[in-house]
């Protein structure tokens, strides 16, 4: 194991905010894959979504991530987005690497946590239907990858105590 923990989840969740608590409690760096993309594109994530779409937005969030895990040594914690482990190719990188923490949410928590950053999500915002039901919708076709994380979390009942086991093992 070399030393990473990897922050899996729905958007919303709180995985950028947790990781950064969990970063400042454990003395541990933090880097989040959606800030590295805009910073090396210098444009936000739905600017990147409606230039590139999502399957080369997919690309940049499988370089990004390949990119952290080389460019950092361990420990370390790093947020993903919320497709990062749908691909194959990340999810078994990530586990190659470290410990993956899966934040799960209810969807009521979610939308509260989203409140005015819709336009922000692009996967949320299709245009199609209700932000709550393109949540559900997402979630039941991600339920399966994220459950294959070494520890689950449910982010209602969260406290950054609880990572002491994880930041532990790192």
């Amino acid at each position: 194991m070399s030393g990473i923990i990897f922050i899996i989840g729905m958007s919303g969740t709180g995985k950028t905010a947790w990781g950064r608590r969990i970063a400042e409690r454990f003395h541990i760096p933090f880097k989040d894959i959606d800030e590295h993309i805009e910073a090396t594109q210098q444009k936000r994530i739905a600017q990147i979504f409606n230039e590139v779409s999502e399957a080369g937005f997919r690309k940049m969030e499988s370089e990004a991530l390949r990119f952290i895990i080389t460019h950092n040594a361990p420990p370390l914690i790093i947020s993903c987005g919320g497709g990062t482990p749908v691909d194959p190719d990340n999810l078994k990188l990530m586990k190659e690497h470290g410990i993956l923490v899966y934040l799960r949410a209810n969807i009521s928590t979610i939308l509260n946590n989203l409140d005015g950053q819709m336009a922000e999500r692009p996967m949320l915002t299709n245009g199609v239907i209700h932000p709550a039901a393109r949540l559900r919708e997402l979630y039941e076709k991600r339920k399966k990858v994220y459950e294959q994380a070494d520890y689950t979390f449910q982010v209602e009942d969260l406290s950054v105590d609880d990572f002491s086991l994880v930041a532990g093992l790192v």
